[in-house]
């Protein structure tokens, strides 16, 4: 049988707050029943779709604000990892409509733009998207991942622009290529 036609009852997400102090994450566990964690939410969260970012969290919160002019910290906003799309898992919507804002840096491409639009679409406004500054020269050179296919690549440059992300719009016409957001971890 097809075991993903059956929803499932429990969902998890693992985070990183102000009082962790190893390199072990904390297990938010979500079911019908709602969300048990075992620290208290911050105002923000950062959601990160790939394990390489969410497990170099001290890097990736240097680089975040030296790259995009934020003030980032554990102090004020949780770090979750988002497992790809798992984070957009219904059951998933108590826990994260805790926070006031929702922040997501995920891979400059159709995948993050879909995760994207599906944490809006469960969220509202509170949810927004790290783009690319309108002086991102030096993003350009990171912009390297080819499209599996020219479909793919059109459907991104549509998703970016209905999301009014319009410079990434603009940086995927321009180098038609796409970005992982573990790249930020090479920025100079």
């Amino acid at each position: 049988g097809n075991s993903h036609k059956v929803s499932t009852s429990t969902s998890f997400l693992l985070a990183y707050h102000e009082k962790s102090s190893s390199i072990h994450p904390e297990t938010v566990i979500i079911n019908k029943a709602g969300a048990h964690c075992l620290f208290e939410p911050k105002k923000h969260v950062l959601i990160v779709e790939n394990a390489e970012l969410f497990f170099a969290k001290k890097h990736l919160f240097e680089k975040l604000n030296q790259v995009f002019g934020l003030q980032l910290s554990l102090q004020h906003t949780d770090l979750l990892y988002g497992s790809g799309n798992q984070v957009t898992h219904k059951l998933n919507k108590s826990f994260l409509s805790e926070y006031q804002s929702v922040i997501c840096f995920f891979d400059y491409d159709l995948g993050g733009l879909k995760i994207f639009k599906a944490l809006k679409n469960m969220l509202g406004n509170k949810v927004t998207f790290l783009e690319p500054s309108s002086n991102s020269d030096n993003m350009k050179q990171y912009f390297k991942k080819s499209p599996a296919n020219k479909s793919q690549y059109i459907k991104a440059l549509a998703q970016a622009k209905a999301l009014n992300l319009m410079t990434l719009h603009s940086l995927l016409l321009s180098e038609t290529a796409f970005m992982e957001q573990e790249a930020i971890l090479a920025f100079e």
